[in-house]
């Protein structure tokens, strides 16, 4: 790519094509899509600039540098996607195998900021005398948010309402999911308000122009700065832009033009890169801190990424607030001043109403209820399509509602109507938390009282209820807030008989109730549970309420032993069985009331009951029922696993056909990561007693489950896989060579080294590989030869303080080393500065007086101090003292005295 001759836009419009395709082609790549999106929506809309360029050669020459700027740009950023694009597929598939993430490099993550930054520089150039359309800067600032957002997320700041790992609160990362929600709401007015003034048209509105000039010299003399460090806005006199534009489509008088201007502050003004600064400040906290060897690690973070310091949340809430309460300002004067032609002339993008949107502002202004009750429905009607949707949200559709529900909430036609919008809308997060966002939830929560006893008002009320509530942690906490649980529960008293009105309620209560411990305290404290169990009798034959409910119940159940016996004590148990005996064949009704009976099942107290009501035989049979649905076989599976915890039961489904069931399953689902995660675990409880070990055996499972570790690197997956082949290879040189024999030792070696944080998987894996070890010469070669030595000296340092965990992975390193030269030597060289005697001797020190770890670690250091620079080593790290106490320490005649008697008597003995 050359220089670029004046007036050459050809040239620089092919690169631009060239790099939008090298974007979508990483776009397609699921583990890039993240890193192109952003540079793909820039250099589309640089495109379009360029087009409009082209189009207008006389304003080709004062361009030119700023081409030539954009041109070593798109070299750079051309080399940057071909150097991602050049791995070759085997790198991505063996990374998705592992169940890893693709990371950028320090070093590449700041050469993308770089590029984005760069590219924002020529949008900021060109766009200053070509007109560039609203809807594409929006597009520009909110693919900026979705960057924001997914940074956060990697932190676990945004899912669930779980908060940032390290020192930021779980209420800062909510109170900075609600502030870009709210940013996000508010970026087509601010673009809108802040874009250049279209060239006036030959219309006669001098009046209106004059007055919206002189309101437009008080913004140009005061330099119209912007809040983002002291550069100057975009685009100056913002209010003028705005006004002119009204008055020149004769929308609107100019004496309210002119108010439109005086309402709407110039230092509210609005970057396009405004949210790339707020990423920026991000990103760049995080190299600080990892530059600074800052980044301590944590069990709650994802590994190589450190926690987010406080003070660089206070700087990004600080670029928010100061831009958020302005811009909200704005967007409340925009949707009062200006109707649906407003625009200007030129190619900007003028603010599109909806035609649904202005039937409910006309409907709010100058009809009565009736009028408003129509308008809300045809909102709802017209919402089915993204447009659609999108741009009922963009023309202020929901604030709209809101209004409607507060001025006319006696109205019941008006409650219902507004309901049925809200629940057409609410498809993502964004639109759910600007609902909340709008005051919808007091007044939702006001007219369910004031309508208590009208059933089809009630029914949609809750029915926006659980739409808004649902996978939104921020929602349910103020929906609770606003009194909502209490008046859901009345109106369930009131309506039991009425099984739609029991859906919805049912239904708002299992979406307030997840994963929010206070709401199920709340909704039993109300009087939910025995209410619940009666509609499950009264309706026992109505498949859609027994699905509903047995939700409900399986969400109040959760976590929660108290909600547990209530339910128990509420004949819960019988009439969930009943519900999977009644509609074995409803497929919703079979996963909800085997989850249900899953959570109840963690309480050993309510265990037996479950196994008296037929548990066992009824979950077993709906596993072979559905067969082919994977939500009711994970379901069913994880009952059984719950149920399969004591002895007793665990033979009991054995006997009932449970293990060629499960195996099935297994079999036929082998690549869904739910149903594999829980029919391991189930194998794994089942496998206590020698029949179940037996059926496995004969039945092939050993061979299954190891195809199914070599399907998923999912951590969670893996620490259920190895449980049940830990427990099967036990002391069973059979299935210890079939295990081997399916390839299942590179995996477990993969999945120690990519998931080493995860305690229980640690666990799992090192008993696992210190089975197959054992006896076997052969298998302790595989296991080095795989690369397990490093892994396991490396999980054993991690986790030192966890006593299991050094346990297992001590009894691993001690197979390994019993009668293999090479495998002593290899553990006590270790990698680069991680040395396995310094290592084992620590982790003694931490467990002196604890018999299970001090047997393992006293034999690995036995073994090791036969070689003699072993042996030296060992005692140079002061191993023998430690010895000595754990021989004190230890019961007399026990395995862990006899070990550090051993290894004490090597260590004496002179060489």
């Amino acid at each position: 790519m050359g220089s670029t001759p004046i007036g050459d836009i050809g040239t620089v419009l092919h690169w631009l094509h060239v790099v939008y395709e090298k974007f979508g082609t990483m776009q397609a790549n699921f583990e890039l899509a993240e890193l192109a999106s952003p540079m793909r929506v820039r250099v589309g809309i640089l495109t379009h600039l360029c087009e409009t360029l082209q189009a207008n050669p006389e304003q080709l020459a004062t361009h030119k540098a700023s081409l030539d700027y954009l041109q070593d740009t798109l070299t750079q950023t051309l080399k940057f996607a071909d150097k991602l694009l050049e791995k070759p597929d085997g790198f991505w598939r063996q990374l998705k195998a592992r169940g890893e993430r693709f990371c950028l490099s320090s070093h590449d993550e700041k050469k993308l900021l770089a590029l984005q930054t760069q590219l924002d520089r020529s949008l900021q150039c060109l766009q200053a005398d070509v007109s560039l359309g609203t809807n594409a800067l929006v597009r520009v600032v909110r693919s900026d948010i979705v960057e924001v957002k997914q940074l956060l997320r990697r932190q676990g700041a945004l899912d669930g309402g779980v908060g940032l790992h390290g020192p930021v609160s779980p209420a800062d990362c909510t109170q900075l999911a609600s502030k870009l929600s709210r940013l996000e709401l508010s970026v087509p007015t601010a673009l809108v308000l802040t874009s250049p003034p279209s060239a006036p048209d030959d219309r006669d509105h001098t009046a209106a122009k004059a007055q919206a000039a002189r309101a437009g010299r008080v913004v140009a003399g005061d330099g119209a700065r912007s809040r983002m460090g002291g550069a100057a806005a975009p685009v100056v006199g913002a209010q003028l832009a705005a006004a002119t534009a009204v008055a020149e489509a004769g929308a609107m008088s100019a004496a309210r033009a002119g108010a439109l201007t005086a309402r709407t502050s110039p230092a509210a003004a609005i970057e396009p890169g405004l949210l790339e600064a707020v990423a920026r400040i991000l990103l760049d906290g995080l190299r600080a801190q990892r530059e600074r060897g800052t980044s301590t690690e944590s069990a709650a973070g994802p590994p190589g990424i450190p926690p987010v310091e406080p003070s660089v949340m206070r700087r990004v809430y600080a670029v928010l607030d100061t831009v958020l309460p302005e811009l909200e300002d704005r967007n409340a004067a925009l949707q009062a001043a200006v109707p649906a032609s407003a625009g200007g002339g030129g190619s900007r993008a003028p603010v599109t109403r909806h035609p649904a949107v202005i039937q409910l502002q006309s409907a709010l202004d100058d009809g009565g209820p009736a009028a408003v009750e129509a308008a809300c429905y045809a909102v709802a009607e017209r919402s089915g399509s993204t447009a659609d949707l999108a741009a009922i949200v963009e023309a202020g559709g929901i604030q709209l509602l809101v209004s409607s529900l507060k001025r006319y909430g006696s109205a019941a036609g008006v409650v219902n109507g507004v309901a049925v919008a809200l629940c057409s809308l609410t498809h993502d997060a964004g639109i759910q938390d600007a609902v909340r966002t709008a005051g919808a939830f007091g007044a939702l929560a006001s007219s369910l009282k004031r309508h208590q006893a009208e059933a089809g008002v009630v029914a949609q009320i809750a029915s926006a209820l659980h739409s808004l509530a649902e996978n939104n942690a921020m929602n349910r906490v103020a929906i609770a807030d606003a009194g909502a649980i209490p008046l859901l529960v009345s109106a369930l008293r009131l309506h039991e008989a009425e099984a739609g009105v029991v859906v919805q309620i049912a239904s708002a209560l299992h979406s307030l109730a997840e994963n929010n411990a206070k709401n199920r305290v709340a909704i039993a404290d109300a009087g939910a549970i025995p209410l619940l169990a009666s509609a499950l009798r009264r309706h026992k034959a109505e498949a859609d309420v027994v699905e509903h409910v047995s939700f409900a119940l399986r969400n109040i159940a959760a976590n929660n032993t108290d909600n547990q016996r209530a339910i128990a004590n509420a004949d819960g148990i019988p009439l969930l069985t009943s519900a999977l005996q009644c509609h074995a064949q409803a497929a919703g009704v079979v996963e909800k009331a085997a989850a249900a009976l899953c959570c109840l099942g963690l309480n050993a107290d309510i265990r037996d009951s479950i196994v008296a009501n037929n548990g066992i035989a009824l979950l077993v049979s709906s596993l072979q029922c559905h067969e082919t649905l994977p939500r009711v076989i994970e379901a069913a599976s994880w009952a059984l696993c719950t149920l399969s915890a004591s002895d007793e039961n665990a033979v009991a489904i054995g006997t009932a056909g449970g293990v060629p069931v499960l195996l099935s399953a297994l079999r036929r689902h082998s690549t869904v990561a739910g149903v594999v995660k829980q029919v391991a675990a189930a194998l794994c409880n089942l496998a206590r007693n020698d029949d179940s070990i037996a059926a496995i055996t004969t039945e092939n499972g050993v061979p299954l489950l190891v195809d199914a570790l070599l399907k998923h690197g999912d951590a969670g997956v893996v620490e259920k896989l190895a449980g049940a082949l830990r427990r099967l290879t036990h002391n069973n040189v059979v299935n210890q060579v079939a295990v081997a024999s399916a390839g299942g030792i590179p995996p477990l070696v993969s999945a120690l080294k990519c998931h080493e944080r995860a305690a229980g998987m640690v666990k799992e894996v090192a008993a696992l590989l210190g089975n197959l070890a054992g006896d076997s010469a052969d298998r302790k070669v595989a296991i080095a030869k795989a690369g397990g030595i490093v892994p396991l000296v490396s999980a054993m340092q991690r986790h030192e303080r966890v006593a299991v965990v050094v346990e297992l992975v001590g009894g691993a390193l001690r197979n390994l080393a019993c009668n293999n030269a090479n495998n002593k030597a290899a553990i006590a060289a270790g990698a680069d500065e991680l040395k396995g005697i310094p290592v084992l001797v620590s982790a003694l020190r931490h467990h002196v007086a604890e018999a299970p770890v001090v047997e393992q670690i006293a034999g690995v250091l036995y073994y090791l101090a036969t070689l003699p620079d072993n042996k030296n080593k060992i005692v140079a790290e002061e191993a023998i003292p430690l010895l000595q106490a754990a021989e004190l320490a230890c019961v007399h005649g026990s395995l862990a005295r006899v070990h550090a008697h051993e290894a004490l008597a090597i260590l004496r003995r002179d060489s």
